[in-house]
């Protein structure tokens, strides 16, 4: 056979082929089936839980709802802590009240911030054991110390409760030494448990 003789042959096999297509009367099996992609798999999202907030002392959700005072300044300054468990305890010590003071002995009193310094000097003078401001940090000697160290007074405290929470977080992280019994909810709160709930830190 000659090049041009296997040349028709050729032509007149794929002419017949697609006739044979055109009627339907091709082997569908000889045909090359085309490849079903397969879908890759959709990743699963991993989904971070969101904490269940600590619960709040019915008395601050009565009076503030969940917008309680000082909330995103307790945040600022205590990162890492759950703002509601730093909320119950400002709560019972100062029922956020910044300017408030209290006489623990010779007297039980309690008080507003002198209009003075001189004045808050002369209560200082008078009694030895106060708390002081929005945390209530007491007098003591320890605490004297740390605000010496840091250029603040008891009565900048009264003036800046950013400042009172501030040094209150240093006082739970450990860098003032526990030396008041008027510190016992700071102290006890480097004991904080999911089970105390929100009567933790509220005096009933």
């Amino acid at each position: 056979m000659t090049a041009l003789e296997l040349i028709k042959q050729r032509i007149q096999n794929l002419r017949s082929s697609l006739e044979n297509l055109l009627s339907g009367n091709t082997d569908r099996s000889l045909l090359s089936p085309i490849p079903k992609s397969t879908p890759s798999p959709t990743p699963t999202p991993t989904i971070t839980p969101t904490p269940t907030p600590f619960p709040l002392h019915p008395d601050i959700v009565k009076k503030y709802g969940q917008d309680y005072p000082y909330k995103e300044d307790i945040k600022q300054k205590w990162p890492g802590i759950d703002p509601n468990k730093v909320a119950n305890i400002v709560y019972g010590e100062s029922s956020f009240d910044p300017k408030r003071y209290h006489i623990n002995k010779p007297v039980w009193a309690s008080g507003t911030m002198p209009q003075t310094r001189e004045q808050w000097l002369d209560l200082r003078r008078k009694y030895p054991s106060i708390d002081v401001g929005l945390t209530q940090l007491n007098t003591a000697d320890a605490m004297n110390n740390y605000l010496s160290s840091k250029g603040l007074t008891y009565y900048d405290l009264f003036n800046n409760p950013q400042m009172a929470l501030e040094v209150a977080y240093d006082l739970y992280s450990g860098k003032i030494p526990y030396t008041a019994k008027g510190w016992g909810n700071w102290n006890a709160a480097k004991r904080w448990q999911e089970e105390l709930g929100y009567d933790y830190g509220i005096s009933q």
